[in-house]
């Protein structure tokens, strides 16, 4: 399992963006597919001036929405698309200001014993843009 990337582009006061998460069966990226019937949870926290608002086109829906976190209990990665999954769009608020930070962690776990626990953990921060 991993957590490989997460990326938007041009965050600015309120617009809507998309955020694309690369995570889960890391073997994919090779055509290995290693995660066949392993369950876990992922788990998506937002901070900063924005909301979550739905997920992104093909993604799953969360199990549960707590404010700004987001918690996917799945039940089999190896069955899954790293690339899709996990994408979800956030409103930036109207007040955001130029420099304002969009903080975004992703943590993925499972039962299964694993060859680097390492890459379960991603973490990254956008600024917020002038607008245009």
């Amino acid at each position: 399992m991993a957590v490989t990337s997460i990326y938007s582009n041009n965050i600015r006061p309120a617009s809507v963006r998309e955020i694309k998460i690369q995570a889960g069966d890391y073997s994919n990226t090779f055509g290995a597919n290693c995660a066949n019937g392993i369950s876990g949870t992922v788990v998506i926290s937002i901070t900063g001036p924005c909301n979550y608002l739905f997920p992104g086109v093909g993604a799953l829906t969360p199990d549960s929405v707590n404010g700004n976190v987001l918690t996917y209990n799945v039940a089999d990665f190896g069955a899954m698309s790293n690339n899709i999954n996990f994408n979800f769009t956030i409103l930036v608020d109207t007040n955001a200001t130029l420099g304002n930070q969009i903080c975004i962690q992703v943590s993925i776990s499972t039962s299964a014993a694993e060859l680097n626990y390492s890459n379960n953990y991603f973490f990254t921060m956008f600024y917020c843009c002038r607008k245009l």
